[in-house]
């Protein structure tokens, strides 16, 4: 053996093939009056809704292209993210 080369200085921008389904649909009718305007994943923890405490992880993990599956309110979902317009994140809703 004369020397050993790691994957990272053979490719400089590799993107792992990897994608995230969330699953962001439900009415969440067991947390109203909480979720009227707001549907649950959209709900905050902190000064974050919850989703995008979700979508920083993933991002974090390396996933670059999310799948988002919508059905209450999906409006407030795609206002807040948009089409990953602000991350590095390809968003598919």
């Amino acid at each position: 053996m004369v020397d050993i080369a790691l994957l990272q200085e053979l490719v400089k921008s590799y993107e792992l093939p990897l994608k995230a389904v969330i699953m962001a649909g439900g009415f969440g009718k067991r947390l109203l009056p909480l979720t009227e305007e707001v549907p649950k994943p959209m709900l905050p923890v902190g000064d974050k809704p919850i989703l995008e405490l979700i979508v920083n992880q993933l991002q974090n993990s390396g996933i670059r292209k999310v799948q988002m599956t919508t059905h209450y309110k999906p409006e407030v979902i795609k206002q807040h993210f948009g089409a990953g317009k602000n991350s590095a994140l390809k968003f598919n809703m």
